[in-house]
């Protein structure tokens, strides 16, 4: 009997460490936010679609992309206002708010990539459709 319950904590704690995946695209924006927010690129990575992280180390390097994405350092948190889904694809809008106090409606694209949600694009200027 000892043996069982013991073989059932196991389960339970193996089952919690697959947690640092995110399961929504709002769960993945909130994720990829907080690591470029900490400087974690290697993490960040993991939230970015295969196509968009080429462009990101052909063109920029990562380091300019999270200064482009978070409005050049001023955002200091976000907080989820909506999220669309449309199949393998999604929308999420979000506030980010600004360190001189400000807040601004944003939104960035996701698709769904190896069974995980992964930006496409961030834009933080109003466009009318998803990006192809």
């Amino acid at each position: 009997m000892r043996f069982l319950k013991l073989l059932f904590i196991l389960v339970l704690l193996l089952s919690g460490c697959n947690q640092e995946k995110p399961s929504s695209p709002s769960e993945s924006t909130k994720a990829f936010f907080e690591y470029a927010f900490n400087g974690n690129y290697s993490k960040m990575k993991t939230h970015m679609n295969k196509q968009l992280l080429e462009i990101v180390e052909e063109s920029y390097g990562m380091e300019e992309y999270v200064y482009d994405v978070t409005d050049n350092g001023s955002i200091k948190s976000i907080s989820i206002i909506k999220e669309v889904i449309d199949g393998n694809r999604a929308t999420v809008h979000y506030l980010a708010k600004m360190k001189n106090g400000k807040e601004e409606e944003q939104k960035t694209y996701l698709i769904r990539e190896d069974d995980l949600w992964k930006f496409k694009f961030i834009q933080l200027s109003e466009i009318k459709e998803f990006p192809k």
